[in-house]
C-alpha cells in the first residue's frame, strides 16, 4: 500500500510503470460484491503477512483493507511536487 503512495509521489515512468501493472490485477480481482479475492488463483503465493492468502473472515478483511488503501492514491493524494 505504501508502495503506491510513494510511487504516484515519485510520478513519472516508475509511477507508470507500476501503475500499469498493479491497478488491473487489482480491478481484475475484485468480486462483485467489493470484496477481493484470495491471489494467486488458489496457487501458493509468497505474501508478507499469511493474512493477505487467508480466506477466512480476518484474511478478507485485511486483504480488503490493503487493497482499498492502495486504490486510494487516485483520490486522495496529490503529488507534492508539480514539475
Amino acid at each position: 500500500m505504501h508502495h503506491s503512495q510513494a510511487l504516484l509521489q515519485h510520478g513519472g515512468k516508475p509511477w507508470r510503470h507500476y501503475n500499469d501493472r498493479f491497478a488491473p490485477q487489482l480491478l481484475e480481482a475484485q468480486r462483485p460484491d467489493g470484496s477481493f479475492a484470495r491471489p494467486g488463483g488458489g496457487g501458493r503465493i509468497e505474501a508478507v503477512n499469511s493474512l493477505f492468502a487467508q480466506d477466512d473472515k480476518d484474511g478478507l478483511h485485511y486483504r480488503n483493507s490493503l487493497c482499498i488503501l492502495m486504490l486510494e492514491v487516485y483520490y486522495r493524494y496529490l503529488p507534492g511536487i508539480r514539475k
